[in-house]
């Protein structure tokens, strides 16, 4: 996983840069070449960070949860950063002394991530909260917004692969580690999603 991410990542990276760099020297390009370029460079982005998170999670020195959670702050404070959103992230110290095996951890972080990412992008919230805790033998998690909000009876669930985008997504990787998923929002009142993953100390 390492030599895929260091040689595709060098290759992407190269992509990325020859766009920019087309973008920025072709003025007298059409309009729409601009935003092609554009997505490209986007592209290329999102797949190196895919890539980054795939090969963070299968290190084996990676399975204490401690390790987890400095990659969820961290990820969470750049993205609320990038929007001006104010962040609150709280972390119960004996949460971090847990491990978690590399499909769990996965799993975890990428429902966490998605969450974040729908919260950051498309709630236009100016508050973000992320609690994490262990309670009796279950992981908890819970992200609230302040944003505009949705109704949960209008998602459709129905898809039947972890390639279903959103909160579709979410709630089949929940459904794979054994966890209860919970969506709690209404127009206008913000959105909570909350994760609870049993887990055996």
């Amino acid at each position: 996983a390492q030599d895929l991410h260091d040689e595709s990542g060098s290759t992407l990276s190269s992509i990325s840069l020859y766009s920019a760099v087309m973008q920025k020297s072709s003025k007298s390009l059409p309009q729409n070449t601009h935003g092609i370029l554009e997505k490209i460079i986007d592209s290329t982005s999102e797949i190196m960070e895919n890539m980054s998170d795939m090969v963070w999670t299968i290190k084996s020195d990676n399975d204490h949860f401690r390790q987890v959670v400095h990659r969820m702050r961290a990820f969470a404070a750049n993205v609320a950063d990038s929007k001006g959103i104010a962040l609150r992230f709280d972390a119960q110290a004996r949460v971090e002394e847990l491990r978690l095996d590399m499909d769990k951890r996965k799993n975890v972080y990428l429902i966490y991530k998605e969450a974040v990412i729908n919260a950051v992008k498309y709630a236009e919230c100016t508050e973000l909260q992320i609690d994490l805790r262990k309670t009796n033998h279950n992981i908890e998690l819970h992200i609230r917004d302040n944003g505009k909000g949705f109704d949960p009876g209008s998602v459709d669930y129905s898809e039947s692969s972890l390639g279903g985008n959103g909160l579709t997504g979410m709630a089949l990787r929940a459904e794979k580690l054994g966890a209860d998923f919970r969506i709690d929002a209404a127009p206008g009142q913000g959105t909570t999603i909350s994760l609870k993953l049993p887990v055996n100390h």
